[in-house]
């Protein structure tokens, strides 16, 4: 799981040539979290990509949108089975990015 995190925020090129790369790794991990307990409140997969849809920002970089929706999703669809590994992976990411490893 940490490693579908990790391909999800280094996924995003225009990303890989900007310095904010913590930035962008920080926002997947909040999004992510955000999907999980948007997916343990609700209880449709159709209903969490309405939500994604609305809770992700328009942002003129649209790999990096892409990046965050499905990051969102990822997170999501672990809230409806009731799984927090999505969770889990996206903690350790957050920690490793804050410690700079």
């Amino acid at each position: 799981m940490i490693r579908a995190i990790a391909i999800l925020a280094l996924s995003a090129s225009p990303a890989l040539a900007n310095p904010a790369v913590e930035e962008v790794c920080r926002d997947v991990a909040a999004v992510v979290y955000r999907g999980v307990e948007d997916g343990r409140a609700l209880s449709s997969f159709e209903t969490g990509a309405d939500w994604a849809v609305g809770y992700i920002p328009t942002r003129p970089q649209s790999e990096e949108r892409k990046m965050m929706l499905s990051a969102y999703m990822a997170g999501y669809a672990q809230g409806l089975v009731g799984g927090d590994a999505f969770a889990a992976a996206a903690d350790f990411f957050n920690t490793c990015i804050s410690e700079g490893a």
